[in-house]
């Protein structure tokens, strides 16, 4: 990550809880990085280095998430867990598949660790 990535991260403040991004993380994505699927940047490669544009090559919400864990592992996912707004189209996707299947919607409640919507 570039040096002004790090300074963004270090003093960036979530708009509504006004607490670092930093500090807003789901601890178990962090422990096995290589096996989160997320949004991924578009890249380039210049002078020996590999460049993060602007741009997005692929955008993991809405439709977009069950393409995304497809692309990553290969198969539907025999667990999906998420909320309705978000990852819907993840949690049909993986419970509409044949042989056995779970499928667990969140409601974000807790207004004082996240941010509470529904």
């Amino acid at each position: 990550m570039s040096q002004s990535g790090h300074d963004l991260l270090s003093t960036a403040r979530h708009p509504l809880t006004v607490r670092h991004y930093s500090g807003m993380v789901y601890q178990p994505m962090l422990d096995p990085p290589e096996q989160v699927v997320g949004s991924n940047p578009k890249m380039q490669f210049e002078n020996s280095a590999i460049i993060l544009t602007p741009e997005m090559d692929f955008f993991n919400n809405g439709p977009g998430k069950p393409i995304g864990i497809y692309k990553n592992i290969g198969r539907r996912p025999i667990l999906a867990i998420g909320n309705p707004d978000r990852d819907l189209e993840m949690l049909q996707g993986t419970t509409s598949a044949a042989g056995p299947r779970f499928g667990a919607i969140i409601h974000h409640d807790d207004a004082r660790r996240d941010t509470a919507y529904d």
